[in-house]
């Protein structure tokens, strides 16, 4: 493996660096201690920062989180491992992380995080020289994606059966995880609102609202149809779903026209909504709809 260049940074109550040989013995006191805590959603080794000692180099980083003011028996705040580096047109990595008793919940760790996130965006050697990290979090552990919220973190998506792990009062199975990411560049507010992808489509065919459900499945979006909604109401819910919708419209009977300035008054571009005037025959033609709807509004 390539020798990796040390990595420190300092705050006002905790310090970070690279992992150390020193660090193996405390390390170990801090994950015995919160074993019972952390073994709920990961897996518990008190000897697995010797693996991770082995492995450090430019595509896996284990930088430790200490605390300025120790308390009992260790100062090990937390461990953050930036891993999975993929450069070139990607630069970009994923972000695991422990915090530790006595200092969970303190704020010392969050303090920690907000060091080692600056580091991996730092210009090399200094830094990882990263633009992009990704942290993964099973969504029921809330605290988790409360942390990385307050961090900053955007929630991009819900990936299905992501890693196999046990804990969790149940089995070993594959859990799913939501995915969060920061990109280097983007004000990371605390808590700032989640930025959601929008597809508005408009399904012009008569065939008792098939097609519209169809796509609207493919898509994952509501179906506000005119047929049980009024036109007032229609560009009302629209203008607070933030992830669209697909209309169900009788664009004749209600008029290109109205139908533009309905789109402008739910905020949404017409421009980028596409019209189906074709009914979807199969779940194959759907789909097509589907993409093509995306890649309207998106693209």
């Amino acid at each position: 493996m390539l020798p990796a260049s040390p990595l420190r940074a300092d705050g006002d109550r905790v310090w970070v660096a690279s992992v150390a040989e020193s660090d193996v013995v405390p390390y170990g006191r801090a994950v015995e201690q919160s074993a019972q805590r952390i073994g709920y959603w990961n897996p518990v080794d008190p000897r697995d920062l010797l693996v991770h000692l082995e492995r450090q180099s430019d595509s896996h980083r284990t930088v430790i989180i200490h605390a300025r003011q120790p308390s009992g028996t260790h100062d090990i705040v937390g461990k953050v491992n930036v891993s999975n580096v993929v450069r070139g047109r990607f630069m970009s990595a994923t972000m695991g992380y422990d915090a530790y008793d006595p200092y969970a919940g303190t704020g010392l760790f969050a303090e920690g995080m907000r060091l080692v996130i600056g580091l991996a965006f730092a210009a090399q050697p200094a830094g990882m020289g990263l633009r992009r990290l990704e942290a993964n979090v099973q969504p029921a552990n809330t605290r988790s994606a409360g942390l990385l919220r307050s961090l900053g973190f955007r929630r991009e998506r819900h990936i299905r059966h992501m890693l196999w792990l046990e804990g969790g009062g149940r089995p070993p199975s594959w859990r799913d995880h939501d995915s969060y990411a920061l990109t280097m560049g983007e004000t990371a507010l605390p808590y700032r609102s989640n930025e959601h992808s929008r597809v508005v489509v408009v399904v012009d065919v008569r065939d008792g609202g098939r097609t519209a459900r169809s796509v609207a499945q493919e898509l994952g979006l509501p179906v506000l149809s005119s047929e049980i909604l009024s036109m007032p109401q229609i560009w009302s819910v629209l203008a607070d779903s933030v992830g669209g919708a697909v209309l169900h419209l009788d664009v004749d009977v209600i008029g290109a026209d109205v139908m533009r300035a309905g789109l402008v008054e739910a905020g949404v571009d017409p421009d980028r909504v596409m019209r189906v005037t074709t009914p979807a025959v199969d779940q194959a033609s759907a789909v097509r709809l589907a993409l093509r709807a995306r890649a309207t509004a998106l693209g």
